[in-house]
């Protein structure tokens, strides 16, 4: 917003300035001002009457578009006490405040209207829903374990689970996820045929480490675990060769 400026208001003001910028604050006002107004003067003719900062009637080139932008920012860091530049605008204690009074959306009186935050999508094929049931039930009626939001804890010492597929002719892998609370026990997994004969074993050895065993049936220490951290566990195996390969562990999000 333009100033105009008499006589008798310059005995009220304190200007002060710089590089040819000139800068007025009031000081008769009953409370500080909240803001100021930066100027560049000078006689020349071509700056007589309105000019765009940038546009059709500029008067500054380039270089003078930066300095006077750098001008406005020593002076603006001086006058606001921000001199680090970094205060924000609104703390979030006021943006929070500022959401609580916006009043939720009325729901329709007839129709049925299910918000975003509500929204929930799930993909079943037909009677999957059915056989997901049966399996929770089986862990709910097996001693030892528990169900925690989808997670199945294994709660007695030495338990002892078994899972079964179908059978491969080809290559396959096998991908889980584990969490085990402490380094001093012993966790072990174990891809065995129907006869019991272990084609690959690996898990959380006591001493801290994951651990796998090969065909010859050697023990290899790998890198160390965290417990209580979620790991990712994946083997590739080859059936027609009776071969396991390729045991990636990995972190996963907690």
């Amino acid at each position: 917003m333009p100033y105009l400026f008499t006589h008798r208001m310059l005995r009220f003001l304190f200007t002060f300035t710089v590089l040819g910028f000139l800068s007025v604050m009031s000081l008769y006002a009953q409370e500080p001002s909240r803001s100021f107004e930066l100027r560049y003067m000078t006689d020349d003719a071509k700056a007589n009457g309105e000019t765009d900062f940038k546009g059709e009637t500029q008067y500054f080139d380039t270089e003078q578009r930066i300095d006077f932008l750098k001008q406005y920012a020593r002076i603006a860091s001086c006058f606001f006490n921000d001199t680090a530049y970094n205060t924000k605008v609104v703390s979030e204690a006021e943006v929070n405040a500022a959401l609580q009074k916006i009043k939720p959306q009325p729901s329709p009186t007839v129709r049925r209207r299910i918000p975003l935050d509500e929204w929930r999508y799930l993909g079943y094929r037909e009677g999957q829903a059915a056989e997901d049931t049966l399996r929770m039930q089986r862990w709910q009626q097996e001693k030892g374990v528990s169900l925690d939001s989808g997670h199945l804890c294994v709660t007695a010492p030495e338990k002892r689970l078994s899972f079964s597929f179908s059978p491969q002719s080809w290559r396959f892998s096998l991908r889980w996820r584990v969490k085990v609370p402490a380094t001093h026990q012993l966790t072990s997994f174990a891809l065995t045929d129907e006869a019991g004969n272990a084609a690959a074993t690996l898990g959380f050895s006591s001493n801290g480490q994951f651990f796998y065993r090969t065909a010859n049936g050697e023990e290899v220490s790998a890198m160390s675990y965290q417990p209580g951290r979620w790991y990712d566990l994946k083997i590739f195996v080859f059936a027609q060769k009776s071969v396991c390969s390729h045991l990636r562990t990995g972190p996963t999000g907690d």
